[in-house]
């Protein structure tokens, strides 16, 4: 999109998790909810991608919000200006999810 449209600026607000067994187990409520069924190897495989993406397109993200999901809520644990290493806010316990994929932040 950036190459097509530079002057557009990209907001990512990011819900991840340690926890796969979360993901599973949404899925498959959605699904009994009358929701669309999701294949477990297909969430599996967007689980151990997303954070890889993400890094690989960082640099054409303007504006970065990291959310920690728990089964007992949610929580924002990262949000500012990522490429130009301004944060906004930085929560004082950083997930692993985010420890291991940013160290930096």
């Amino acid at each position: 999109m950036k190459k097509f449209h530079p002057h557009y600026h990209i907001h990512v607000i990011l819900f991840f998790t340690n926890d796969l067994q979360l993901y599973l187990d949404r899925a498959f409520l959605r699904e009994q909810a009358g929701g669309h069924s999701v294949k477990p190897a297909v969430i599996r495989k967007m689980y151990q991608n997303t954070l890889g993406l993400l890094r690989k397109n960082i640099t054409l993200i303007a504006h970065l919000q990291l959310i920690n999901v728990t089964y007992n809520r949610t929580e924002l644990v990262y949000s500012g200006y990522y490429p130009a290493k301004i944060s906004e806010f930085v929560h004082f316990n950083l997930p692993q999810w985010l420890t291991d994929h940013f160290p930096e932040i």
